[in-house]
Parts: C-alpha cells; structure tokens; sequence
C-alpha cells in the first residue's frame, strides 16, 4: 500500500496534469472559436511542429542553440551572483562603498529590461548582451539578499560569539554563513528566473548567433508561428528545470546547514 507521501505526491502529480490538460484545451478551443491560426495555431500542429525540432533533419540545430543560449545566460547568471556576493561584502564593511554602489543597483532594477538590452546592445555588441543583462539582473537581488541576510543576524548571537570568544572561522560558520544563505538562496531562485527571460528577450532582440532567441525570432518572421510556438514551449520546459535544479539544490544546502 502506498503511504501518505506517495498519495500526496501522486495528487500534486494528477492536479499538474488536470492543470495542464484544462490550458491545452482552452488554448485549442480559442483556436478554433476565433480562427486565430495565423497568430494562434492550435495544440495539434504546434507539438508536430515541437517533435519535428527535435527530428533527425533538426536535432543539430535545435540541441546547439539550446546549449548556446544556456551556456551564455548561465555564465551571466555565474558572474552576477559572484560579483553581488563580493559588492555585498564590501557594502556590509564599508558603508561609503554602498552609498556608491547603491545607485547602479537601482537602475539595474528599476529600469525597463528592453531599455537596458538596447543600451548595452549599442555598448558592448549583440552577441555580448545576454550574457550582460542575465549579469544585471541577477547582481542587484544577490547583492541586496546577502546585506538583508547580514543584518538579520541577531545581535544578542553576535553578543554570545564574543563571550565565549569565538575565533572568526568559527563565528562566521556557525552565524553567519547560515543566516546570509537562509536569505541569499531564495534570491538565486528568482534571479536564475530573471536571468533567463531577460537572456532570451536579448537574444531576440539582438538576434544573436545560434540561439533559442535567433530561432523564435527567424520563425516569426517567415509567420510560422507553429515553430515559433514549440520553442515558446522549449523555454518554458527548460525554464522548469533550471527551477527545478536550483530548488533541489537549495533544499540540500538547508539540509547540510540546518537552516
């Protein structure tokens, strides 16, 4: 008999799937009602169309610029999380080097991301642009998550750490490493989401080379909006996944640190 995690388990799986078959059919069903196959093509053309990517006459192509496009948000992603965690870091011990800091972070977050791509597309080139906006868009959240995380930090800790005369090793492992990533993970999360919409929005834009962006934007041009579709439902696949692998990794590192 099953026990009552898998019944739980199995009734997420069921309702994603009820979920699921209730868009499709009304997705079909707009389709058809309002004749919008130029704009619109219904469920059964648009997954041929998704099957035919992944066919012998277009696997090569549809796996390279799959690759491409993630191996260059994700070193974006990689590089703004890294230059967050250290700008932070500097902010936390330096006061006058947030007040610095502070206004690049707000127009990294407050300005419109097509704003931003048009910029650095006339700055650095098109094929640097995702790479640059997957880094802006994550070097700000990491940045504000790790000082949010350190000012968290209980005082009255702080206060215990110094009485029993803790070394900084110590105190930086047993206090505040796990109080920053209490804060810090959940930023990575909706960052890496950030990153990855705001890297294939550049990548249409710019048309860069071998790429998901360069692919939507080549099938929407020549109306064949079937294509166009599939890959819509390329990037939402993968866009699940990369939730997916950074939610189970954070789920490790709070197992690993108690938090």
């Amino acid at each position: 008999m099953m026990n009552s995690s898998m019944k739980a388990k199995l009734k997420r799986l069921l309702l994603y799937i009820l979920v699921a078959v209730f868009w499709l059919f009304i997705w079909d069903l707009g389709s058809k009602l309002f004749d919008l196959k130029s704009f619109l093509p219904n469920v059964k053309s648009t997954f041929i169309a998704l099957f035919d990517l992944f066919g012998k006459n277009n696997l090569n192509n549809t796996v390279t610029s799959i690759l491409s496009s993630l191996a260059t948000i994700f070193q974006g992603f990689a590089i703004g999380s890294f230059l967050g965690i250290i700008l932070a870091i500097f902010s936390i011990f330096i006061p006058t080097f947030k007040t610095f800091v502070y206004p690049i972070m707000s127009i990294a977050k407050s300005t419109p991301v097509t704003a931003i791509i048009l910029i650095l597309w006339l700055l650095i080139g098109g094929s640097n642009v995702p790479t640059a906006i997957a880094l802006l868009m994550v070097m700000p959240i990491v940045w504000q998550s790790v000082i949010s995380g350190y000012d968290a930090i209980d005082p009255n800790l702080q206060e215990v750490c110094e009485i029993f005369e803790f070394s900084a090793l110590k105190k930086l492992k047993i206090l505040v490493i796990p109080v920053i990533l209490k804060s810090l993970l959940p930023a990575l999360l909706t960052a890496s989401g950030l990153a990855w919409k705001a890297g294939i929005a550049a990548e249409i834009i710019c048309i860069t080379k071998s790429s998901i962006g360069k692919e939507i934007y080549n099938h929407k041009s020549s109306y064949n909006y079937e294509m166009t579709f599939a890959w819509v439902i390329i990037i939402l696949i993968i866009s699940i996944v990369i939730e997916k692998t950074i939610g189970y990794i954070t789920k490790r590192i709070n197992q690993k640190w108690h938090l």
